[in-house]
């Protein structure tokens, strides 16, 4: 388990590769350890770092990796060339990461000036980052993307939501206006 977030960082490839987050020494002190199909394990030849989160591109060249040294950031691990680089530059915490169905694009829950809304940027870390969601006094943390590459689920959450959580979908062509798809009354 990570921190107090109580659960464990994995992700599996579409041939089955399991990647997880090892915990180290202490948790400032974690290695991203590969795990192929026969249950054998392999550290990545990269840096023990706060590492967070990790999730495999859809082609399973790439990952992107979630590191926490005092701002929360993400970074691209090239799988083939074992190289670690920040994706970009971002005015606050960036955290978890998800791709787009084409791998061209990375969405995240950015925390910027107080708020924690959605943001997506060019997997390859060119370009700005662009603003998906602006709304205040709610968490709002990406899920999944369609087959397709059409929508997004995320997840909504704080006080000001009834029943204190909330499923979204938006589209990412388009007019990207969101909706709400499912609230729980009760926080079911």
């Amino acid at each position: 388990a990570i921190g107090n977030e109580g659960c464990g960082n994995y992700a599996v490839s579409d041939d089955g590769t399991l990647a997880y987050l090892a915990g180290g020494r202490t948790r400032r002190a974690t290695r991203l350890v590969w795990i192929d199909r026969a249950g054998k394990p392999e550290l990545a030849p990269v840096p023990e770092h706060n590492y967070e989160n990790v999730v495999i591109s859809p082609d399973g060249t790439r990952a992107i990796v979630q590191i926490n040294e005092g701002v929360t950031a993400l970074w691209m691990y090239d799988i083939g060339r074992d190289t670690l680089t920040p994706i970009g530059n971002s005015a606050g915490s960036s955290q978890a990461p998800l791709w787009t169905t084409d791998g061209a694009r990375v969405i995240y829950r950015g925390t910027r000036k107080g708020t924690r809304n959605l943001y997506w940027r060019s997997a390859d870390g060119s370009g700005d980052e662009e603003r998906l969601t602006s709304k205040p006094d709610v968490v709002q943390t990406p899920t999944s993307v369609s087959s397709d590459g059409r929508w997004l689920a995320f997840n909504e959450g704080g006080p000001q939501v009834p029943g204190g959580t909330a499923i979204w979908v938006m589209r990412l062509e388009g007019d990207l206006a969101a909706r709400p798809l499912f609230q729980a009354p009760a926080g079911e």
